[in-house]
């Protein structure tokens, strides 16, 4: 069953045309542009790229540079296998160097053109083999080699520009999400500590966010089957953020729920010595050590005191 492939060529002149042809492969549709006369650049459904994707380590810029070097090559009318052994000495990388190594061996060997790419089927795709056989056959590999890097060329500058265009909007898709996050994870369950203690209900935007927030039941059960199997012996939540999924889960698998750890809040006054960040600190260590089961007594006793004498004002 045949199908209609898009492709774009050039004729005798080196002006470039567009049509489509119907064949029962790409390989057909292009061996039907070659009959209309024409040297085939890109043939497939849609726009499909000239030079396939998918070869570790070797990108269409490198087949770019190496379409440049092999033009350069019959230019100067240097032999291809020895002239491709010495840009393999000036890659860099290993596995364009090893390509280019490779395809000179064949070269020297025997095969033609061709026949050495085709080996690399997943670097250079099959519209490029088939535009250098048809162009060895024809005799005009210079002309197509110069039609080759210029739609190369094309593809780099199209993709360049199609990721500089989206770039902004992944930013601000970026931010938008993480501005979610940050209300979900944070806001939303001040906000719900503040009314709770004063007995004033939520407004409805902030409960929806709330929610949101909420893990999944899913999830809450999941936690609740570790804790049992672990035999774990309390749940912790902050004073500031109330919450009632974990006291929940205190309940259901007989846990004790700690909710007076703290995350900004010092213990004591200004200027006593546990009102710093070491004694907050310390005094998470204990209440967990403790509600574990642990001996928090070395950890009471540690010595928290500045060092230096803090004569701050600390806003309560």
């Amino acid at each position: 069953m045949s199908a209609a492939f898009e492709y774009t060529a050039t004729d005798g002149s080196g002006k470039r045309r567009r049509g489509s042809v119907r064949a029962a492969d790409q390989a057909g549709a292009i061996r039907a542009v070659r009959a209309l006369g024409l040297t085939p650049v890109r043939v497939g459904h849609g726009r499909e790229r000239l030079v396939a994707s998918g070869a570790r380590g070797v990108s269409r810029r490198d087949v770019l540079q190496l379409t440049h070097e092999l033009g350069t090559l019959l230019d100067a009318a240097v032999p291809i296998g020895e002239g491709l052994r010495a840009i393999a000495e000036q890659e860099t990388g290993r596995s364009v160097r090893s390509m280019v190594l490779r395809i000179a061996q064949r070269i020297e060997s025997g095969s033609t053109v061709t026949e050495a790419l085709r080996e690399h089927e997943r670097a250079f795709g099959p519209v490029y083999l088939e535009t250098i056989a048809a162009a060895e056959r024809s005799g005009t590999m210079r002309s197509a080699l110069g039609h080759l890097a210029e739609d190369l060329e094309w593809q780099l500058e199209t993709g360049q520009r199609i990721h500089q265009s989206l770039m902004y909007p992944a930013a601000v898709a970026t931010a938008l999400v993480g501005g979610t996050s940050f209300l979900l994870a944070f806001v939303a369950p001040k906000f719900t500590a503040m009314f709770a203690e004063r007995g004033v209900e939520l407004p409805a935007l902030t409960r929806g966010l709330a929610a949101a927030g909420a893990p999944p039941p899913a999830a809450v059960v999941d936690v609740i089957g570790q804790i049992e199997a672990e035999n774990v012996a309390a749940v912790f939540g902050l004073e500031v953020f109330p919450s009632p999924v974990l006291e929940q889960i205190a309940n259901e698998t007989g846990a004790t729920y700690v909710d007076d750890l703290r995350d900004d809040d010092l213990p004591g006054a200004p200027g006593d010595a546990d009102h710093s960040w070491l004694g907050l600190m310390k005094f998470n260590f204990v209440t967990m050590t403790e509600a574990l089961g642990g001996d928090a007594s070395a950890l009471a006793d540690f010595e928290v005191r500045d060092v230096v004498p803090d004569n701050a004002e600390y806003p309560q």
